[in-house]
């Protein structure tokens, strides 16, 4: 997905967030779904691209990971990363992100954990 521009991935995202949609509940669709996503928003933040971000955000919901303990606050937590990127000083996002990073860090997931912070501390940066 990194050698692709970000238009090409945003039509291909158009496209596969309708089809994806109708399989979510089924087991191996589910994780390709998840897959999917994550590697969109991990690249969009690589690439620094609101674009895409935002247009993953307004395409899915955290509602679309509820049946994933691991996957929802992953995805609440980029959510939140994307919302400090638009107003660096919100301090209630920077208290649910700190909140949330707990929880990622209990479950043990190093190296997510890592790549928020430093996705974090880039933002803060800016």
């Amino acid at each position: 997905m990194f050698i692709f521009d970000t238009e090409y991935i945003l039509n291909a995202m158009k496209y596969r967030v309708e089809k994806l949609k109708f399989f979510i509940d089924s087991t191996y669709f589910s994780s390709d779904w998840s897959s999917f996503i994550f590697n969109v928003i991990r690249l969009s933040f690589l690439r620094n691209d609101k674009k895409l971000r935002e247009f993953v955000f307004s395409s899915v919901t955290s509602t679309s990971f509820d049946k994933s303990v691991i996957d929802k606050p992953k995805f609440v937590a980029f959510k939140l990363l994307h919302q400090l990127s638009q107003d660096k000083n919100d301090q209630q996002v920077k208290k649910d992100l700190s909140t949330i990073l707990k929880t990622i860090q209990i479950v043990g997931d190093t190296n997510l954990l890592s790549f928020l912070k430093q996705i974090q501390t880039d933002i803060l940066k800016e």
